[in-house]
């Protein structure tokens, strides 16, 4: 079962001759930066690659399965070869550092709640505790 929370999505995509990804390795693309993870590729040829490394070669005919923020996945859909496409590929390396940045503020914010949360949560349990038993009673023992 996949769950996906967001505008996070799982997509196909083919690959065209003119496509800012045709011809080149998934290393030199570096589309993890732009968060866009490569799940698989499904071959012209009938072949299936999953879980493909950085050396594999992305030819035109290539269907990409594809994990990202729908927004961006699209944009790379359409994405061109040349200048243009380097510059696009450049702009959402930043937004994904800025989404990052992001996020974990948000994470560390919701990591500080939830201490808060669990040292309120344990006074409240000692302080039940203490209502129904009471105080420890200390005795002095002499013999």
């Amino acid at each position: 079962m996949l769950r996906l929370s967001g505008d996070y999505t799982v997509m196909e995509m083919e690959v065209q001759p003119d496509d800012w990804l045709a011809d080149k390795e998934l290393a030199e693309l570096g589309l993890r930066q732009e968060g866009v993870v490569v799940l698989g590729i499904q071959r012209e040829n009938g072949r299936y690659v999953g879980a493909p490394k950085g050396h594999t070669h992305i030819c035109p005919g290539d269907v990409l399965i594809l994990y990202g923020r729908l927004p961006l996945l699209n944009e790379l859909d359409q994405r061109g070869a040349g200048w243009t496409g380097e510059q696009s590929h450049q702009k959402a390396v930043a937004q994904q550092q800025r989404n990052l940045a992001k996020q974990d503020r948000e994470e560390a914010e919701d990591n500080q709640r939830e201490r808060r949360f669990q040292h309120t949560k344990g006074q409240r349990i000692r302080y039940e505790l203490r209502k129904r038993v009471g105080r420890p009673q200390c005795y002095n023992q002499r013999g």
